[in-house]
Formats: C-alpha cells, sequence, structure tokens
C-alpha cells in the first residue's frame, strides 16, 4: 500500500507545517526531537530514546500495511521559537531555513488477525509548537489512513498527569477504557506514582453494539472520563504522549 503524499497545513500566527510519511533521512531530527521530550521527565515512560541507527532501521523496513508513521515539519519564517531549535540554542532573532521537525505521530497494528482492526497511537509534537493544532492535524491524517487499511478502533495510553494530552483527546472523541493504578513512577528516584490511563476512539460505532464486552456485569463498566480524580491542573505541556513506539519496547 502506498504511503500518502505530504500536505501543507496553515496554523497560528500565519505559520504553517508539513506533514508527510517518515523518511530515513527523518531518523536525525526524530531522535532528537525524543531526547528533548524524555528530557522533560513528564510524559515519556522510557529510559530514553532510540539510537539513531535504530530509527533509520526500522524507518527503512516499515510494513505500511501495518504501521503508520507521520511526521510534521516546521519552516519558521524570520524568528526562532522559544529561542531555540532541536538541535541546540539558538539567539532569539536568528532565522532559520531547513524544515524542523515539529511532531510526529505513529499508529500501529496488532500481529494476529483478530486485533487487526485496532491500532496502538502514539503523538509528541515539540515544545515550542504545542497548543497550535499540530497535534490534530496529524490525527485526521491518521484517521483517513485507518480507514484506508480497515482500523475500526484506535487506543493509547496517557499518564493521568498529562492533562493537555487528556484534553486533545476528550475533543477528538476519545473515551477513557480504564486505569492502571500507580502504573508510572514519577522519577526514576521518587517514590511518588502516577496511574496510566488506557483510552479509546472508535470509528466504526458498530463496534459498540457488537462487543461482548463486561459481560452484563455493572462493576465491570469502564470509569467515566469525568472522573474528578483525573482532573489535573492545567500544564502547558501540550500534546506530548507517553509511550513512543520504538524498535525496543514500549509498544503495547
Amino acid at each position: 500500500m502506498a504511503a500518502a503524499s505530504s500536505s501543507t497545513v496553515s496554523l497560528a500566527s500565519s505559520t504553517s507545517v508539513t506533514l508527510r510519511p517518515a523518511q530515513p533521512a527523518d531518523a536525525v531530527q526524530l531522535q532528537a526531537l525524543q531526547q528533548v521530550i524524555y528530557d522533560e521527565a513528564r510524559w515519556f515512560v522510557g529510559d530514553g530514546p532510540p539510537s539513531v541507527d535504530m530509527l533509520t532501521r526500522r524507518l527503512r523496513s516499515l510494513d505500511l500495511r501495518h504501521t503508520y508513521y507521520l511526521v510534521a515539519l516546521a519552516r519558521t519564517e524570520g524568528h526562532m521559537l522559544q529561542g531555540h531549535t532541536l538541535q541546540g540554542r539558538t539567539p532569539r532573532g536568528k532565522p532559520t531555513s531547513k524544515p524542523r521537525l515539529c511532531g510526529w505521530l505513529e499508529l500501529n497494528r496488532p500481529q494476529p488477525l483478530r486485533l487487526r482492526h485496532v491500532a496502538v497511537l502514539t503523538l509528541a509534537v515539540a515544545p515550542e509548537w504545542r497548543g497550535r493544532g499540530v497535534g490534530q492535524h496529524l490525527l485526521a491524517r491518521a484517521y483517513a489512513w485507518a480507514q484506508r487499511t480497515g482500523v475500526k478502533k484506535i487506543q493509547l495510553d496517557v499518564r493521568s498527569g498529562n492533562s493537555a494530552a487528556i484534553r486533545l483527546y476528550k475533543r477528538q472523541g476519545f473515551v477513557l477504557e480504564g486505569r492502571e493504578r500507580a502504573q508510572i513512577r514519577t522519577s526514576k528516584q521518587s517514590n511518588h506514582y502516577e496511574d496510566n490511563l488506557i483510552m479509546a476512539k472508535f470509528l466504526d460505532d458498530s463496534l459498540l453494539t457488537a462487543s461482548t464486552a463486561y459481560l452484563g456485569c455493572p462493576d465491570l463498566q469502564a470509569p467515566d472520563i469525568q472522573a474528578p480524580d483525573i482532573q489535573a491542573p492545567e500544564l502547558q505541556a501540550g500534546e506530548a504522549h507517553h509511550k513512543p513506539i520504538s524498535p525496543t519496547s514500549e509498544s503495547k
């Protein structure tokens, strides 16, 4: 199945972003973006991103029937947002000429036939581009790919403290399916923990009527996304999601 072509979308502040399938040449910037988000220590759960070599090999061997790997590229015009790039700090006001990778999205379908109607989502946006619509444009392309390939349900994991991501997913029609209590240590040395939330968007409503989930047992009904204990304070985190799908681990 051929990958979709690139497209350019307009954002606020007279800026635009180009969305296109990831290429092996994107591995350096992709690894740098992942490192930035790992360094924030608030969204991902792994110990660090895969190497550039591992990302390059993965991007060369993608099975487009089962994986959709999309990147967002931005070219700033006459200024540097937040005074820095993914490759290091730059004096505010210096223009850039090369497009910078400012976000990426993955959908991964399980191999078993019984699970291929489901795709697992990973989404992350660079700090200086959050809250500007990059995430929602990436998701729109993801839904189109899912419909073309027969995916009927998109599932994700998100840390309960990532309120900005939870708000985005709720606006996009995702619902809470489950909660893993105290699943994530908030830092490597911390004795504090937070929950992992499992959310999903149904692209085919017939799944809800065809499902035999819960077997009619009221005590097994999925919790409501409006539950007060998952309402976290307002954050400036943007749309970073905590489980990047990498060649090493962290897919679920």
